[in-house]
């Protein structure tokens, strides 16, 4: 069998899908009539690096939208969004994407909420209809590591701001480590 990364995530992911439903004695099945949401629903995923955060993505998206390795692949905000076609917008442009996001430039006085991020973020479109993907907004953060890493923004300020504005916080643990 040839799988490639994001296949050998899937598979895993899977799996882990097949063993839930199997301990549960197939009332995860029951999920499956679960409607969509009406609104975006807007989920921020955190956790340390190498932990699935990106192969997540990839799953639910169904393409590898993000890059993924054991090394730290991640250092910048990326939110995973559904759209016509793909496309990739970065800088003060982010800022139209969504409501809230307005909120991270000042263009009166022309600075930004937190130096460094609109630099270090993207916003990447879909036209993956996957798994109610449309009713969706991933923000992918960069995966957190002991020591002297340095990022480029004040990730404990942009994690708390972010929080403020999401539905859902999911926390990736490397078991490993």
């Amino acid at each position: 069998m040839n799988l490639t990364k994001s296949g050998l995530a899937e598979v895993g992911l899977e799996k882990i899908a097949k063993d839930l439903d199997n301990l549960s004695n197939g009332r995860l099945n029951k999920l499956q009539a679960i409607r969509a949401p009406q609104k975006s629903l807007y989920v921020m995923i955190i956790g340390n690096h190498s932990a699935g955060k990106s192969s997540f993505i990839n799953w639910y998206v169904g393409e590898e939208i993000q890059r993924t390795s054991v090394s730290i692949e991640t250092i910048e905000i990326n939110l995973i969004m559904h759209g016509a076609k793909h496309r990739e917008i970065s800088g003060y442009n982010i800022t139209k994407q969504l409501p809230f996001m307005k909120e991270l430039y000042n263009k009166g006085t022309k600075t930004e909420r937190f130096n460094g991020l609109l630099k270090n973020m993207t916003v990447k479109t879909s036209p993956s209809t996957k798994r109610h993907f449309p009713n969706m907004v991933f923000i992918d953060t960069p995966g957190l590591a002991d020591g002297g890493l340095h990022y480029k923004f004040d990730v404990d300020e942009v994690y708390m701001w972010f929080a403020r504005h999401v539905d859902i916080i999911l926390v990736f643990l490397d078991p490993v480590g």
